[in-house]
């Protein structure tokens, strides 16, 4: 029973966070017995949810799930015949069929540049998008509004770049970032306030090699 204004303990499992991701292939297992491979650049079921390489050596992936999503994929690709082949015109023919529609959709993306192919299907409003390298996911523009990567300057004008806070909190600044500490420098504070030792002391242990101070 739920109580308004009462909390509750929340137990989340990593082991059951796997398992729910495993989604409509764990629903082909428990309801048919199948135990699926590697899926590779297909889905299972969709024979146009799927990867493509383009003429500029990227690779996509397009979701084009619905028979209308088939025909606007096809127009992009330049194939506008395709939809009107007896072998590819519903979903169930082109899975039956998908080892002859496979290569017919990869000659054709193979012609077109990524930015290029991602546009018509993106003003066609299939669902597709690029395949980034990791330079290329962290100079993404979305990435980059997300303040998904901060540079960072420390007391002496050095700075680095790093990943940023997944986490977003409302009146709280994401650019608020602290430069790591250099070697020791919280050694003199750290003995003084916490054991006790004098100004010298520090500086003895300092000079004698045992502690670093920054």
């Amino acid at each position: 029973m739920h109580y308004v204004g009462v909390g509750s303990y929340i137990d989340v499992s990593m082991l059951d966070c796997q398992v729910s991701m495993l989604v409509y292939q764990a629903a082909y297992h428990l309801i048919a017995g199948e135990v699926p491979g590697p899926q590779g650049r297909e889905h299972v079921s969709f024979p146009t949810y799927r990867a493509f390489r383009c003429a500029d050596g990227i690779e996509i992936v397009v979701a084009a799930n619905t028979e209308r999503m088939w025909s606007d994929l096809c127009a992009a690709l330049g194939r506008p015949d395709l939809p009107t082949d007896p072998r590819f015109t519903l979903n169930q023919d082109r899975l039956r069929n998908r080892a002859a529609l496979a290569p017919l959709l990869e000659a054709a993306a193979a012609a077109i540049p990524s930015d290029r192919l991602l546009a018509a299907l993106a003003a066609a409003q299939v669902p597709a998008g690029p395949i980034n390298t990791l330079d290329r996911a962290l100079t993404d523009a979305q990435v980059r509004h997300r303040d998904m990567v901060v540079e960072m300057t420390d007391r002496d004008g050095d700075s680095i770049r790093v990943v940023g806070n997944p986490l977003k909190f409302a009146g709280a600044s994401t650019r608020e970032h602290a430069y790591p500490h250099r070697l020791g420098a919280d050694n003199a504070p750290i003995l003084r306030e916490l054991l006790g030792l004098s100004e010298d002391d520090v500086a003895g242990l300092a000079n004698d090699g045992i502690i670093a101070v920054g």
